[in-house]
């Protein structure tokens, strides 16, 4: 049949050969999705994610009806808040507290906020669609629910979101711990990919001052995601991109927050480490010449070049070329004498914790990443750094402080300095 000259049966006939030869390769991979579900927690825990992944789809596939969505708020009206019982009221809190609702108070709390300040005149509405949608068993009625919540009440998804985040973030830890067992539920139901698909959702940046917690708590649950979890790492690694159209649903690199997570997905994975490429290290040290120097970037490079105190030959010999050939934005040392002073004043006037974003702190991690490039008797990546940082600026900035006010400058009793060095 592959050799008839009627194209469609060829073409049927080569589908079904090729399923032939791969279909026992897709047993053993979805054989490797299989995860018991051996305790009542775990089958409420796999229901939950279920629904929750259910309406996070569905309201990333639909974010335009959402998406800074006051226009579309429902009419205020105080008469109608006044004339609400107290009974009704109460049903009404009975519904969000359920454990399938709203277990996170903060999140409860501003959905109710938003029903009452925008659409008070349907908010019998709202809660009977809540129930639908968040308790009830019937997955055509809730998607219904779902849509006329969408249509009527839009700016009702900012919480409902925001609670789906907590609770899968939650998940990952156990007794503050990460929880492997529910680290693998996530993963076998792909709930990464919607996430990573949510964070391509498009927003106003200037108006929209809700969507940038929801991106932030989406961080935040990659990283709990990943959290000594080599093979989650593996995967959300497989969706990194460094292009500026990369499609929807692949992790961008462009900001700071964005490079904290990526250094979650690479941190103790010496597998990772030893691969990563030429360009995604480049794309790093171009963020800080053309964005921004933060910390931030200088741990992800840190975290490459060494895992669990030993270092990764290689990577150091990529990290350490495209620092030592970036611009002066990014080699901030402070070597020649002016720069020198301006140093010694920031050390003077730094605050007692520095931020990322601090110019010291961009230092501090600036030096310590050149040391871990030079570890291990790395005679390449040694020539390179000692161009950098020269000994006398090592000896003047550090050793010569420490012996003027641990030996010299000093009214404790305690060993004292070679009379030749006094």
């Amino acid at each position: 049949m592959t050799m008839s000259d009627y194209d469609l049966l060829t073409s049927i006939a080569l589908k079904a050969l090729f399923r032939h030869f791969t279909q026992y390769q897709e047993l053993l991979d979805d054989l490797k999705q299989v995860q018991l579900l051996v305790s009542n927690d775990d089958v409420e825990n796999y229901r939950q994610v279920d629904r929750d992944l259910f309406i996070l789809r569905n309201l990333t596939e639909k974010s335009e009806l959402w998406v800074q969505g006051g226009g579309h708020a429902g009419s205020s009206s105080s008469s109608s808040t006044e004339k609400e019982d107290q009974s009704s009221k109460s049903k009404q809190d009975d519904t969000l507290r359920h454990q399938r609702a709203f277990s996170n108070d903060d999140s409860r709390k501003v959905l109710v906020e938003i029903i009452d300040k925008h659409y008070p005149s349907i908010r019998e509405d709202c809660y009977k669609l809540l129930n639908i949608l968040l308790v009830g068993e019937d997955r055509d009625a809730c998607s219904q629910a779902l849509q006329e919540l969408s249509d009527r009440a839009p700016l009702i998804a900012y919480p409902i979101i925001r609670q789906i985040m907590v609770r899968i973030k939650q998940l990952c830890y156990k007794e503050a711990k990460p929880d492997a067992m529910n680290q693998q539920l996530l993963r076998n139901m792909r709930v990464y990919e919607v996430v990573l698909e949510f964070l391509s959702i498009p927003y106003d940046k200037k108006n929209d001052t809700e969507m940038p917690k929801l991106i932030t708590l989406s961080h935040e649950f990659l990283r709990s995601f990943c959290k000594n979890n080599r093979e989650n790492q593996n995967r959300l690694h497989k969706f990194v991109s460094i292009e500026k159209d990369a499609k929807e649903g692949m992790f961008r690199v462009e900001t700071v927050e964005e490079v904290a997570t990526l250094n979650t997905f690479f941190r103790n994975n010496r597998e990772l480490c030893q691969n990563v490429s030429e360009e995604l290290i480049a794309h790093i040290v171009n963020l800080i010449e053309h964005k921004s120097r933060n910390a931030t970037f200088l741990e992800f490079l840190s975290s490459i070049v060494c895992v669990f105190e030993k270092e990764i030959e290689a990577t150091q010999e990529k990290v350490a070329q495209e620092i030592c050939a970036a611009s002066d934005e990014v080699r901030q040392l402070y070597v020649d004498n002016a720069s020198f002073e301006q140093l010694e004043e920031m050390m003077r006037d730094a605050p007692p914790y520095l931020d990322n974003g601090h110019p010291l702190k961009y230092h501090l991690e600036l030096v310590r990443l050149l040391a871990l490039c030079t570890r291990g008797k790395n005679g390449s990546t040694e020539l390179k750094c000692a161009s950098e940082l020269p000994m006398d600026h090592i000896v003047k900035m550090a050793y010569v402080q420490f012996l003027l006010h641990c030996y010299i400058d000093t009214d404790a009793e305690g060993p004292q300095a070679p009379p030749t060095l006094v």
